[in-house]
């Protein structure tokens, strides 16, 4: 006589050819016997618990059981890119809460609010220029006249506004020319004037433009 492990409710799906297998224990006995013996055949239906009775499926609950009492755990081999994809996220994090909290670098922000925009700035290269534009630290009256290397913070377009980043970017009308070709760029990518600072850094093409308007304004700034 051979012995069959089979679910109840599939096989009396499969006898009756039907898909609601929500049926109950006593419901597949009773049918799949008056199904069967219907054929003539002799059936025998009994419950086996859980895998209780199953060599194969004991033997892996045991060594299951086992496996968690194991002191010495499997060594894994993780790739050196791994290690460096972690490092690099755990140094941007600290380098981005730092910059954050600080109560420095007002005008760095402007152009770069988090270090992750930097960082995705992939085609930011700074120079001599345009670090000063980004820092505010440069070649401008206001910034001079802090170290007293300038007399007055007021800008020579006689607009009576002080000289720094924004006004040279945004309004000083010794650099109007200039500044129409940065507005027309930024027109042809969909882009309002005045532009958010960072717009002009984080935006590959609005990058170029800004490069070549710092180019052409920076000899004549003073």
């Amino acid at each position: 006589m051979l012995g069959y492990y089979v679910s109840w409710g599939s096989t009396v799906c499969i006898l009756r050819d039907y898909s609601d297998i929500k049926v109950k224990g006593d419901q597949v006995n009773s049918d799949s016997r008056w199904i069967l013996q219907g054929r003539g055949a002799q059936v025998f239906l009994s419950f086996v618990r859980g895998h209780i009775g199953i060599y194969g499926n004991e033997r892996a609950d045991w060594l299951a059981k086992e496996a968690t009492k194991l002191i010495d755990f499997i060594p894994m081999t993780v790739p050196k890119s791994f290690y460096k994809s972690v490092f690099k996220k755990l140094v941007i994090s600290q380098w981005s809460n730092l910059y954050q909290s600080s109560h420095n670098a007002k005008s760095t922000k402007e152009f770069f609010p988090s270090i992750h925009g930097l960082v995705k700035a992939s085609h930011f290269v700074s120079n001599f220029r345009i670090t000063q534009f980004v820092t505010g630290h440069g070649n401008f009256k206001a910034y001079l006249k802090r170290f007293n290397l300038s007399r007055t913070d007021l800008c020579s377009c006689s607009s009576g506004e002080i000289q720094d980043v924004n006004h040279l970017i945004l309004s000083c009308s010794k650099f109007t020319p200039a500044r129409c070709l940065l507005i027309s760029s930024l027109k042809k990518n969909n882009l309002v004037w005045p532009p958010s600072f960072s717009t002009l850094v984080q935006n590959e093409t609005c990058f170029a433009s800004f490069c070549e308007f710092i180019d052409s304004i920076f000899p004549h700034i003073i």
